[in-house]
């Protein structure tokens, strides 16, 4: 019900955001692979350091110019994060799915194709699973304990051309994502890597 009430929240949030750009803001779209793992210092759940887990994020973007080399520019994504164990032949990966909205400004100097890239960026957690594979047989189950939001700050990087972009990105996680009595520090973090497109 919780996870309802947020999406509804975001995309009305999103709607009004569009509806009031002003003629000048510019919007498109933006697709990549993201590389997530686990920060914190519990981050190593089972006495092992967590792995990058490979994912795909697809999202849109609305971009309001506020002087000729800044703008802010708040993003909405599918996002797949997670991270993955191993450790003698047996794995544990964690499959976790976002509705991830970063609100960053963008700063692009003038007569350069590069830009620059930082602000919050808030998750509202779509799904949370953790499957188990040993000896060639994977079981699979639901996390019940994970918290609906996740907060992080996000920085990149990137080189526009014409309609199209390219762009790193880093997140590093701010909160704990364990929902239970006793939570754990670790944290959601990872890397994104995007290619966009101006509509």
């Amino acid at each position: 019900m919780k996870k309802s009430v947020f999406l509804l929240v975001t995309f009305a949030a999103i709607a009004m955001l569009a509806f009031a750009a002003p003629a000048s803001a510019g919007g498109g779209l933006k697709a990549g692979l993201t590389m997530s793992t686990f920060t914190g210092s519990d981050a190593d759940l089972i006495g092992v350091d967590p792995e990058y887990r490979m994912g795909f994020a697809v999202g849109g973007y609305i971009n309001h110019p506020l002087s000729p080399t800044l703008s802010f520019q708040p993003e909405v994504y599918y996002a797949m994060k997670g991270a993955k164990y191993e450790d003698g032949g047996e794995s544990l990966t964690f499959k976790f799915t976002y509705l991830q909205i970063p609100l960053l400004l963008k700063m692009q100097p003038a007569g350069s194709n590069f830009f620059f890239c930082g602000g919050p960026d808030v998750g509202i957690n779509l799904s949370a699973k953790v499957e188990a594979e040993a000896e060639g047989i994977s079981a699979e189950e639901d996390l019940d304990e994970i918290k609906s939001l996740d907060f992080g700050l996000t920085f990149g990087a990137g080189v526009a051309m014409e309609k199209f972009s390219l762009e790193a990105r880093y997140t590093i996680g701010l909160t704990s994502f364990d929902d239970t009595t006793d939570p754990d520090d670790v944290k959601n973090s990872g890397l994104m890597f995007l290619i966009g497109m101006g509509l």
